[in-house]
């Protein structure tokens, strides 16, 4: 087993999530950043930098930087207009990824990145950290085991920090850089989790997107979309920007024939019930899972994600994610897109299928 530290590098220095990710990394014994790239003034970047790193090497050319600096891995967090050819950059230079969520305006567009990571045989890694919560992962359980039988719904909402908070003029609210709006940046996050924990996959979308804030935005800042599965099961997600403060208001459902279950989508309990004969002595639970606190992206469950990544090439373990992951929810932000604007039903690409060929 390899222990020397894993030499990282961070693309997009001043993208809101790298900081996290910095954080993440500089409290890990397993990484050492090396090196940092941003396209913005290079003083300016380096002062939004933790102050641990006010003396990383930065670059404003990403091809000198891989190139002078050899890392082993990088972290993408770059508009989803730019991220595809950044990682087949770092993939043609045997570098893993780890890239910033959606990676991409669209599954078309990701398509080349992806057919570069199977060729090179890097691994890639994404932002949907809900995959290590101890909370989603022991709802992917109850489900595998059938505890609430035949899935019938989904639903997942979450109003967030309104446009006026985030600054309108930033980039995540330009469609030639991100795609998309709300759905694309946060959405995305759920049409991931009920991949994940549920199993299924979707087939069909229907979809509302309409920008309502009063700002001139050309992406929506309210989405509702509703989802048909190969399960048989209805899903249904909405996301707006739409709070003025506070915490972030999310409430995740899944229903079966058998019970359901309840989560917040960050907190530690998961209230669950269940007519299966295996829960008949206390059909009604909450289960708590307590992680203790830490600094970065995601806190303990984004380190065990980068823990992962870490091991997946230097242990021969299974990657934390696959290219095919992210493709899943790409075509669905695809068919959302398409079903706004056509009032239209419309059947989920298989662009994983595609791209395995």
């Amino acid at each position: 087993m390899t222990t020397t530290p894993v030499r990282f590098a961070i693309i997009g220095v001043t993208q809101p999530h790298a900081g996290g990710y910095a954080e993440t990394l500089l409290h890990m014994p397993e990484a050492e950043i090396v090196a940092g790239y941003d396209w913005i003034d290079l003083l300016q970047a380096r002062r939004q930098l933790p102050e641990a790193l006010r003396e990383l090497p930065l670059y404003d050319d990403v091809a000198t930087l891989l190139d002078r600096e050899q890392p082993e891995a990088a972290v993408i967090c770059m508009p989803p207009s730019q991220t595809p050819a950044l990682i087949e950059m770092a993939a043609e230079r045997g570098i893993h990824i780890i890239a910033e969520k959606p990676c991409a305006r669209s599954a078309a567009e990701f398509l080349p990145a992806a057919e570069a990571i199977a060729r090179t045989g890097v691994t890639f890694s994404t932002g949907f950290l809900r995959h290590f919560y101890p909370v989603a992962i022991e709802m992917r359980r109850i489900i595998a085991e059938g505890l609430l039988g035949e899935l019938m719904s989904a639903e997942i909402s979450m109003v967030t920090a309104n446009v006026e908070r985030r600054n309108p003029e930033h980039w995540f609210f330009k469609r030639e850089m991100t795609g998309g709006g709300v759905l694309h940046w946060l959405g995305c996050h759920w049409i991931d989790l009920i991949n994940f924990v549920t199993g299924a996959e979707a087939t069909e979308v229907s979809a509302m997107l309409d920008t309502l804030s009063g700002y001139p935005l050309d992406v929506e800042d309210v989405a509702a979309v509703t989802l048909r599965y190969d399960t048989g099961m209805i899903g249904a997600i909405h996301c707006v920007y739409g709070l003025d403060s506070g915490a972030d208001q999310i409430s995740i459902g899944i229903r079966g024939r058998l019970g359901w279950m309840r989560w917040d989508g960050v907190g530690p309990e998961l209230q669950i019930r269940s007519t299966h004969p295996a829960w008949a002595s206390a059909p009604g639970r909450t289960l708590r899972f307590e992680a203790d606190p830490a600094p970065g992206y995601g806190g303990e469950m984004g380190m065990d994600g980068i823990r992962q990544f870490i091991a997946s090439f230097r242990d021969g373990a299974p990657p934390p994610f696959t290219t095919a992951d992210l493709l899943r929810v790409l075509d669905v932000l695809d068919a959302a897109e398409s079903s706004s604007v056509s009032g239209q039903r419309i059947a989920v690409a298989r662009s994983a299928e595609v791209s395995a060929v």
